[in-house]
């Protein structure tokens, strides 16, 4: 049912989030506070920090792709499913 497939897609989500993107987010943040440890000036600090969040930005960047493809096959899904209810 669509009950079940939206509670199984927010455990997958879920897990994505838990085991993907916090362990990244929290390297991001660690990098960050090390340039704050290290910088010797505000530009050696934007430039490391700006550093540190790539790799967090492109994983939002795939998971968010990931999950738009995910919604517009669902979308074709229901609209197929649809149209041969009414035929």
């Amino acid at each position: 049912t669509m009950e079940d497939l939206s509670k199984r897609l927010e455990e997958v989500m879920e897990r994505l989030m838990r085991d993907e993107i916090r362990p990244r987010q929290k390297q991001a943040y660690l990098c960050s506070a090390r340039c704050c440890d290290t910088a010797r000036s505000t530009q050696e600090l934007e430039r490391c920090t700006a550093r540190c969040a790539t790799e967090m930005e492109r994983a939002n960047h795939v998971m968010v792709a990931h999950v738009e493809r995910f919604q517009r096959r669902m979308e074709r899904c229901s609209a197929r499913f649809h149209d041969s209810a009414t035929t």
